[in-house]
């Protein structure tokens, strides 16, 4: 299903933003 692999790519990318603003602040 295209709708589904492109919502678990989105959720994918937002994760990896949050993780990496997580990461920063914890090194900032």
């Amino acid at each position: 299903d295209t709708s589904k692999t492109a919502a678990s790519w989105f959720g994918a990318c937002i994760f990896l933003i949050v993780a990496a603003t997580i990461l920063r602040s914890f090194f900032l």
